[in-house]
């Protein structure tokens, strides 16, 4: 039979892997569609084919899907003043524990705290992918370097990536790498490495474009986390972005792209 347990570290990890968890296993619990209302509050994003929805309208609505959603972090942060964070990790359907899965790929969810000091995600962005990796990877965890001198937004940050990434795309990417940066391109495995990031450069095709949508900056100023739309040919697709402050400035941490 499949493992598809919902496995958490033996050692304490942090928050927002914690909060994480938790929404997993109220998932397979009680109902795909109770733990995304649970976990979301009246601004959380959802995306599909390049539409941005409000995630809260949209699960009002649906119906409770006929399989069950199976997800875990694998790479993980809170900000310094633990008010935000990430997770991403990969996911499976499953009607049943004892079938294969229906299809899998790798979840990013972006997490704030509310006025309560109750866990809500901001935004949630997937990509699909075969061959699952539920279950076989540890949970990995990035520390923040130090908060940033200045008060630059989510938005001023990415946009200013955008600027770099127009004139020399493989450059500007190089430019940002930390050798934690994860990346997540939609129909294959996500990369860790810096010379296998440079080699999954290499396919995102000419032209694409980036528009950011909304986004917002740790109070600790140490990480950034911004969405948007991908360009190509007409078309829109979605991406998520989540910056690192260190002392060489603003890195990317994590990329998820679609096009």
């Amino acid at each position: 039979m499949p493992d598809t347990a919902i496995k958490s570290p033996e050692q304490p990890t942090d928050p927002v892997a914690e909060a994480e968890y938790a929404f997993a296993r109220h998932a397979v619990d009680s109902g795909v569609k109770a733990a995304f209302l649970r976990y979301m509050d009246t601004s959380s994003v959802i995306f599909n084919n390049g539409r941005v929805t409000n995630g809260m309208r949209y699960w009002e609505k649906a119906k409770e899907p006929a399989a069950t959603l199976y997800w875990q972090p694998v790479f993980a942060c809170t900000a310094a003043d633990g008010q935000s964070g990430f997770t991403t990790g990969p996911f499976e359907w499953r009607r049943t524990t004892a079938d294969s899965a229906l299809s899998c790929g790798q979840y990013t969810t972006v997490w704030q705290k509310d006025e309560n000091g109750d866990w809500h995600f901001f935004a949630d962005l997937g990509i699909g992918y075969h061959g699952s990796l539920f279950n076989k990877k540890p949970l990995r965890l990035y520390t923040p370097h130090l908060p940033s001198p200045n008060h630059a937004t989510a938005i001023a940050i990415d946009s200013n990536f955008i600027a770099l990434f127009r004139r020399e795309p493989t450059d500007a990417f190089k430019q940002v790498l930390l050798p934690e940066t994860w990346l997540n391109f939609n129909g294959q495995h996500p990369v860790q490495t810096t010379a296998g990031i440079m080699a999954t450069l290499q396919q995102i095709p000419a032209g694409l474009d980036f528009e950011p949508l909304a986004g917002f900056v740790a109070d600790s100023r140490d990480l950034a986390y911004v969405y948007g739309h991908t360009l190509l040919a007409g078309k829109k697709e979605n991406y998520l972005r989540v910056w690192a402050y260190t002392n060489a400035g603003w890195k990317l941490l994590l990329q998820v792209l679609r096009w």
